[in-house]
């Protein structure tokens, strides 16, 4: 886990097809990251990202840009579409993850001392809080 390990995530931007296309998996990736999502506005994003760093090779005295924070600041727009975080749900989802690492060293380690049955009983609760709200 990035945020665990020291790593502050201050912006996600979802970019693609399915980003575009299925606001569903967008609120899902900002519920279960609890962080606001943008979609990047365009639909060519690898071609942009080529393009930009194109300008930045060829440089300002060729038409181009001296560095690639020019280059996105004079190519790319700012995304209009935002995604927030549900906090009832990134409660829910926070939760499925630690008992997914329970699982995890359950499963994956001989010397786990883990107990399944506390497990399923954290994974009912999950389910009915989850049902009650």
């Amino acid at each position: 886990n990035y945020i665990e390990n020291g790593i502050r995530i201050d912006e996600v931007v979802a970019a693609g097809g399915i980003a575009v296309k299925n606001p569903f998996i967008v609120q899902l990736l900002s519920d279960v990251l609890n962080v606001e999502v943008s979609v990047a506005d365009s639909p060519w994003c690898a071609a942009l990202g080529a393009a930009i760093m194109a300008t930045v090779a060829c440089g300002r005295d060729r038409g181009g840009h001296d560095t690639v924070e020019d280059a996105v600041r004079a190519m790319v727009r700012p995304p209009e579409t935002k995604y927030t975080p549900d906090p009832d749900h990134a409660v829910v989802y926070d939760n499925l993850y630690r008992v997914y690492l329970d699982l995890h060293d359950t499963f994956g380690r001989k010397d786990a001392a883990v107990d399944t049955y506390s497990i399923m009983k954290r994974l009912l609760e999950i389910k009915r809080s989850a049902a009650g709200s």
